[in-house]
């Protein structure tokens, strides 16, 4: 009887380690293909800590704002801060999803319009993981 549960034990534990080692190879892909893309993102915590923010996004910040570790801390690159600051919080407390618009500063000292789509990811009905900020430049569309 021993043994048999020591088999069942075994068994459950390699099949938790395969589950994992499938997790782990799906996150890195996913982050990859989130990397490279040419879309504009940031994946963040349920804190609202930056987890991954990939090159689109850094090249329309200034210089000066190329340092985040967290969600807020991005305030500074906009034209209207406390606009950004409060979306935010709504966005972390209440986990509500976002739209909006917000002009990105720039280096020249003119302002770049991106339009923001912020969405709570939740693996089920009653958790919420973390965030996803994806933005577009809407520069032309503007003009």
């Amino acid at each position: 009887a021993r043994l048999i549960g020591q088999s069942v034990a075994d068994i459950v534990l390699q099949f938790r380690a395969v589950r994992t080692l499938i997790a782990q190879d799906q996150l890195e892909q996913f982050s990859r293909q989130v990397r490279v893309s040419e879309q504009p993102v940031i994946i963040a915590d349920i804190d609202g800590k930056i987890l991954l923010v990939n090159e689109a996004f850094k090249t329309l910040l200034p210089k000066d704002h190329s340092a985040f570790g967290r969600l807020d801390e991005l305030a500074g690159a906009f034209q209207q801060p406390d606009r950004f600051l409060r979306d935010v919080a709504e966005l972390i407390r209440h986990h509500r999803p976002w739209r909006g618009e917000l002009l990105l500063r720039s280096e020249s000292n003119r302002e770049k319009p991106l339009l923001i789509r912020a969405d709570p990811v939740h693996p089920s009905r009653d958790r919420v993981l973390g965030f996803v900020l994806i933005f577009s430049d809407i520069t032309d569309r503007k003009a």
